[in-house]
């Protein structure tokens, strides 16, 4: 398998921030947005009828509310239904509406409820904790504003990706107090044991260019301890890098083969099997598209 051929996902890509000029590898028959809208959420979503199912997402998460991908050569809006030329290839784009603890200004549980209801957004996110913004959103205050965005998940029936910096065990005290929630730990750079907290906790690991880093001997130790089934990959464009022949580059979603290529060979697997568990978990998290 040529690594570019193989079943391709990027669980966490802020798109909607990427300058116009890197958007190349888009092919211009990507599709974009939220689901059809409806007027209410329902826990239980009827999948949609595709003729294939895809073999390139892309998952953009909310910072400040909705994420917003509208490029005009290379989006557009799902409505009913996929059309026939919903082709392997071709990146299927996924929006999801969250507010990141560094964004938490004006932050009202009647507007997220209301913006998220009209919007249908598959997942939340990306919401959470972190130490570094409690100079402007006091901890009790980030806890609050997290249950709010989790509990909306809860009710709807649909997953979330997490940020956490520095505040794991507040994190996971929280996730305790929904039951049966699942999502993404984005950006996963801690121990076997942090890893296996979380994975009791219902979530998928977010693998990223920092797996690349040869200074990254945590993250690799606990990867090497675990199994693809509990990891998905993501890039977090445009903030982050990855060293190419000791050579620091910006991150795109061109690197997952790269990515995904470092987690076979820490875990010992053939990079086929790895790139198709780790696609699957993806997948999974999409209530409209059934697996296959």
């Amino acid at each position: 398998m040529n690594d570019m051929d193989c079943p391709l996902a990027d669980t966490h890509c802020h798109l909607d921030l990427m300058p116009e000029e890197t958007l190349s590898f888009l092919s211009s028959g990507a599709l974009s947005g939220y689901p059809a809208p409806s007027s209410a959420l329902s826990p239980s979503p009827s999948p949609l009828k595709t003729p294939e199912t895809p073999t390139r997402l892309i998952f953009v998460p909310g910072v400040t509310g909705p994420a917003v991908f509208r490029h005009a050569n290379q989006s557009a809006r799902i409505s009913a239904g996929l059309p026939d030329n919903d082709l392997p290839g071709l990146w299927r784009i996924f929006q999801m509406t969250g507010v990141h603890p560094g964004y938490l200004t004006d932050f009202n549980e009647q507007d997220f409820r209301s913006r998220t209801a009209v919007l249908h957004p598959f997942m939340i996110g990306e919401i959470g904790l972190d130490r570094r913004y409690e100079d402007r959103f006091a901890a009790d205050f980030q806890e609050m504003c997290l249950r709010i965005q989790l509990a909306a998940a809860r009710d709807y029936g649909i997953p979330v990706s997490l940020h956490v910096v520095g505040r794991h065990g507040a994190a996971l005290r929280i996730l305790r107090e929904f039951p049966g929630l699942r999502g993404i730990l984005h950006g996963f750079t801690g121990s076997k044991d942090l890893a296996l907290e979380y994975l009791r906790s219902g979530f998928l690991l977010g693998i990223g260019p920092l797996i690349l880093n040869p200074e990254a001997r945590k993250l690799n130790s606990a990867v090497t301890a675990l199994a693809p089934e509990n990891l998905v990959t993501e890039t977090d464009v445009p903030f982050m890098s990855y060293y190419d022949n000791g050579i620091r580059k910006a991150a795109t979603p061109e690197i997952l083969p790269l990515i995904i290529r470092k987690i076979s060979e820490l875990q010992g697997r053939s990079f086929e099997d790895t790139a198709a568990v780790v696609f699957r978990n993806a997948l999974s998290l999409i209530p409209q598209i059934p697996e296959t």
